[in-house]
């Protein structure tokens, strides 16, 4: 009787961090296919027809008061 009773509770515990453990595997997008490589986009990255664009650059302004 008493082993039966652990044997549920440590099942039950088990089933818990297997599903924790799915779920965050699922979260951080490990069963996802087909993913884009960062960086990788290649030749689908073009400008929009008829449209400016201006470069940006990274400017240290002091501060006055």
């Amino acid at each position: 009787m008493v082993r039966s009773g652990i044997v549920k509770k440590s099942m039950r515990f088990i089933l818990a961090v297997l599903l924790i453990v799915v779920m965050m595997l699922w979260l951080t997008g490990s069963f996802r296919r087909g993913r884009i490589v960062p960086g990788k986009l290649g030749s689908l990255v073009r400008p929009a027809a008829g449209t400016s664009s201006y470069a940006v650059v990274l400017a240290r302004v002091p501060i006055v008061s």
